[in-house]
């Protein structure tokens, strides 16, 4: 299936990205919140990090392959790019988190997080004249069959 849509899909990214990562934080917290209240139940310190870190990179992982999806499924180009683009962009994104926590309650600031990278990702996907190693780089890795 060739795409047609070459430039915009700022939209369809950012629906992608906050209806996985949405997801997958609905459905991590019912079973997770199930799961380690049983396992560890001696260990409440050890028990939210394990949590978190697991619902971070789930959430993670979630927003990258929604985003994708709903690129593709839209018919817009550079769809693998723009995924590649928000996998380099996810590390940052946790970083940033972490900072905006200073100011600001955790909800709010992932959120933001949520809503940002999807939207940066695709604005460096549709900027052909970003120069850097990293563009060249993901542009090899996105033409590979």
């Amino acid at each position: 299936m060739k795409s047609t849509k070459k430039q915009g899909g700022y939209i369809a990214s950012l629906l992608g990205g906050v209806t996985g990562a949405i997801l997958v934080l609905f459905i991590s917290t019912l079973i997770i919140q199930g799961l380690f209240s049983q396992a560890l139940p001696n260990s409440p310190g050890n028990q939210l990090l394990i949590i978190t870190f697991i619902v971070l990179i789930l959430t993670s992982i979630a927003e990258i392959i929604g985003c994708f999806l709903s690129l593709r499924w839209q018919g817009y180009q550079n769809a693998k790019k723009t995924a590649l683009w928000l996998t380099a962009l996810i590390i940052p994104g946790w970083l940033l988190l972490i900072f905006l926590r200073i100011f600001i309650d955790w909800f709010v600031a992932a959120i933001l997080v949520i809503i940002a990278l999807p939207l940066v990702a695709r604005s460096l996907t549709n900027n052909p004249n970003y120069p850097g190693y990293l563009q060249k780089m993901l542009d090899v890795v996105a033409k590979r069959p």
